[in-house]
């Protein structure tokens, strides 16, 4: 299989379009052929994991080098 590499907002936006958001459905939620259906499911669990880490060091960070005022993290 061939590899690719992707930024972070590209990470962001594929998790989107398979999932979708609040206002609209994502693709995984589409009637689709069960072959493809597989294979977007196997990327959407890779994609998850991604996701979690990238939001995990995001909240660090902004832990690390944020400040808090007035309930709003304000980022120097």
């Amino acid at each position: 299989m061939k590899q690719t590499k992707l930024t972070l907002g590209e990470i962001y936006t594929l998790n989107l379009e398979l999932f979708g958001n609040e206002n609209n459905k994502g693709l995984l939620s589409q009637p689709l052929p069960l072959k493809v259906k597989y294979w977007l499911q196997r990327l959407a669990d890779k994609l998850k994991s991604e996701v979690a880490t990238i939001d995990e060091i995001r909240n660090g960070l902004i832990k690390e080098l944020g400040t808090e005022e007035n309930g709003k993290v304000q980022i120097k």
